[in-house]
């Protein structure tokens, strides 16, 4: 299997699970091999570490809620790959994948804690895992839309923003059920501003798991709304 090539089906299935639990594995991996000091869950850090985690985080959850809002409730809750609609609004009109690069922000902002060497290294294992997500996806997308598709990708890069893609976009939408449904990233990237603060960096995980908690309670009641609606309408 090539790290470059195209996921299989069951990476994509199981690339939330995978992506959570590197979070806490590689944090150990961390601290076991040198990169930083202190324990896995709160390595010592500067301000300066504290305050860049934070800010590539903020980009990052920014970029996950505005293109979660410009998805559906529908689109979210489904675990199979698919290409019936192509989403060209939001952050999608000036980047393809803005959840993924949303995410990858995200943990590569946590990762920052543990050292530049740290950083590093998890950002390219999981930029790497990304691309062959977004390459079966893409795949997907080229069976179901062809032409569309051809014409979107040929004007819309697949991971750095194209400027003037940013300036098309309309002004960030940001929905409270886009926000809930972010929730663990959200709940994250506020750790690491609090861990610039006041608290230290042992809250993470702990955040981390209340956000995972808030946002498997979201998705659940909406499942069940829209389990509801659909019985109605028979």
């Amino acid at each position: 299997m090539s790290i470059t090539g195209r996921a299989k089906p069951w990476e994509f299935r199981w690339r939330i699970v995978i992506m959570f639990s590197s979070l806490p594995l590689a944090a150990i991996l961390f601290v076991t091999t040198g990169f930083t000091t202190g324990t896995w869950y709160a390595p010592q850090t500067d301000l300066y570490q504290q305050t860049t985690a934070a800010l590539i985080a903020s980009l990052g959850v920014l970029l996950r809620v505005w293109g979660t809002s410009a998805l559906s409730t529908q689109r979210m809750l489904k675990l199979q790959a698919q290409g019936e609609t192509l989403v060209e609004s939001g952050p999608f009109a000036m980047v393809r994948n803005p959840l993924y690069l949303g995410t990858l922000l995200v943990i590569g902002g946590w990762s920052v804690l543990y050292g530049w060497q740290a950083a590093i290294c998890f950002t390219v294992f999981h930029a790497i895992r990304f691309n062959r997500i977004v390459l079966y996806e893409e795949s997907i997308f080229e069976s179901e839309l062809s032409n569309r598709f051809d014409e979107y990708r040929e004007s819309v890069p697949r991971w750095i923003p194209r400027w003037s893609g940013i300036m098309k976009s309309e002004w960030p939408h940001m929905s409270i059920a886009a926000a809930l449904s972010n929730a663990p990233f959200v709940a994250m990237t506020i750790a690491l501003w609090l861990i610039a603060g006041p608290s230290d960096a042992s809250i993470f995980f702990p955040a981390a798991v209340v956000g995972l908690l808030v946002c498997g309670l979201f998705l659940m009641t909406r499942r069940i709304t829209q389990k509801e609606r659909a019985g109605d309408l028979e």
